[in-house]
């Protein structure tokens, strides 16, 4: 599938940006809705694939 590859690198700039957004966030704030609303994206990318490969079976 073309867009695995897409998938692929965007679940790698997503766990940068939660990374890089937890490092940088205030004091005490690490709750998700307290951060970038992109924040873990990249385990929704990750239940995207997890739901396809299930039904597949």
């Amino acid at each position: 599938m073309l867009l695995n590859q897409d998938i692929s690198q965007a679940r790698k700039n997503a766990k940068f940006m939660n990374k890089n957004t937890l490092r940088t966030a205030s004091s005490g704030q690490h709750k998700p809705h307290q951060l970038n609303p992109y924040c873990d994206v990249h385990t929704l990318l990750d239940a995207f694939e997890k739901f396809e490969a299930d039904y597949k079976k």
